[in-house]
């Protein structure tokens, strides 16, 4: 089981990060980008409504490659068809 949210939904997020990498899931969902693919999509889409046209995405766990492919499969070809 992952990480459990306060109303007690497992939050797969949290459990991902859990501040392996020296910073907490709150400073990052306020910092950058880290969610869900639906938080991704709108978050990258607030950023071109804003006027961007380009994006630099970084993952903090460069072994985590059903991260990336989680990123090309579901949060990219969303954000390409806005």
């Amino acid at each position: 089981m992952g990480w459990l949210r306060e109303d007690g939904v497992e939050d797969p997020v949290e459990g991902a990060c859990d501040g392996a990498f020296g910073r907490q899931v709150d400073e990052l969902r306020t910092n950058a980008l880290c969610g869900t693919p639906d938080e991704l999509v709108d978050r990258l889409g607030e950023f071109a409504d804003g006027g961007a046209s380009r994006m630099y995405l970084q993952t903090l766990d460069l072994a985590d490659l059903d991260h990336l492919a989680l990123i090309g499969e579901e949060v990219l070809p969303r954000v390409a068809a806005r």
